[in-house]
């Protein structure tokens, strides 16, 4: 199935690409997102490790199921006070 990925600006691909369509098996998870980016797009690795995946506006967990045409998130935290 397919779905699109986003970029936050902390984690955009090399060329500046902030948004890419993937192809992921049926019911895969968003951790096995992360892991398909990551074997496709290698330089991604550390910047995916802490990036929070983000659907429909909230959180979502690396178990959590996704849907085919969902777009996922990826925004890196930030700490400050």
């Amino acid at each position: 199935m397919d779905v699109t990925v986003r970029f936050g600006s902390g984690i955009t691909l090399q060329g500046g690409i902030a948004r890419l369509s993937i192809t992921v098996p049926e019911n895969a998870t968003v951790g096995e997102l992360i892991s398909a980016l990551a074997r496709q797009h290698p330089e991604l690795t550390g910047r995916l490790d802490s990036a929070l995946p983000v659907i429909s506006g909230r959180h979502a967990a690396r178990t959590e199921r996704l849907r085919p045409g969902q777009e996922v998130s990826f925004l890196q935290p930030v700490a400050g006070g």
